[in-house]
């Protein structure tokens, strides 16, 4: 699932080198909407899904650098990961690329960018509390990718703020463009033909997306964490009729030092972005064994 090696040069200096990397463990962190074991059970308060866009749970070959200068407030982190570093081309499978041909062409990208590849770059302010981390951080996000014979450019930001003791909010937003290559119409693409509307003749969405949430650490107990957030995961406005809602909401409680039981709550209205799709609730039991 992960093979990578961290190594240091210098003192505030790393690097990361790996055939099995993923994004999500170098940029668009976050303390309280981060990490599915500990607070929400929805990817899409996990991470920004207009950032991490090569497959979260396979991953991909490439490296990563994380530079905090002086050990101060400002860190520049960087990662490029190909999905299918030995086979480049293998981005579209045989149907697609049949189905784009019949329009007139495809050329799909080969070598050290080949499809499916992204590159992210983000820049984080976060004053340190002492030797401590402090209570507020904002990073700033740019990606760009190529999946399924698109061409992706994207911004970001992620923040958060422990305004109080035991009170926190956070949120992300992310915008950008998503270009189908030569081209060829969103409606007749096949990796977006049955995103978009059928009247999508265009070449380009620019989706936008966001999410916000307060955390309460430590709520009646030390160790515990409490959050609700709400977002919109996926907003064009040639995409379906509506825009998708999220609403998740969790408990994460320390029976033990080595167990942790979270109940969780998910409210999604108007599933994949269409009026016509009932609200979708799912409740879940989460135990997680430390050891």
């Amino acid at each position: 699932a992960k093979l990578r090696y961290d190594f240091k040069l210098g003192q505030d200096f790393k690097v990361s080198l790996g055939p099995v990397m993923h994004v999500y463990d170098h940029v668009d962190m976050n303390s309280f909407a981060n990490n599915e074991a500990v607070d929400f059970s929805s990817t899409f308060f996990i991470n920004n899904p207009l950032t991490v866009l090569v497959n979260p749970q396979t991953g991909g070959a490439g490296a990563a650098i994380d530079w905090n200068p002086g050990n101060g407030a400002f860190s520049v982190r960087a990662v490029y990961l190909a999905a299918n570093a030995s086979d480049a081309n293998s981005g579209l499978n045989r149907s697609a690329i049949n189905s784009i041909v019949t329009t007139g062409g495809i050329t799909t990208n080969r070598g050290l960018f080949g499809d499916p590849y992204q590159g992210t770059v983000e820049l984080e302010f976060a004053p340190k509390d002492g030797d401590k981390k402090g209570p507020f951080a904002i990073r700033l996000q740019y990606t760009n990718a190529s999946i399924s014979n698109l061409t992706i450019n994207t911004g970001g930001v992620n923040v958060e703020w422990a305004f109080a003791k035991g009170a926190a909010l956070f949120g992300r937003y992310g915008f950008g463009s998503i270009d189908s290559r030569n081209g060829v119409a969103a409606n007749a693409n096949p990796a977006l033909r049955n995103f978009v509307n059928a009247n999508a003749t265009s070449t380009s969405i620019s989706p936008q997306t966001w999410m916000f949430g307060l955390a309460f650490p430590d709520l009646f107990k030390p160790g515990a964490l409490a959050a609700i957030a709400v977002g919109q995961p996926f907003i064009a406005s040639t995409v379906g009729n509506s825009s998708q809602t999220n609403v998740e909401l969790f408990y994460n409680f320390p029976i033990t030092d080595n167990i942790r039981i979270t109940p969780d709550l998910q409210f999604i209205f108007n599933p994949n972005n269409n009026s016509a799709n009932g609200t979708v609730t799912v409740g879940t039991l989460r135990t997680v064994f430390s050891f």
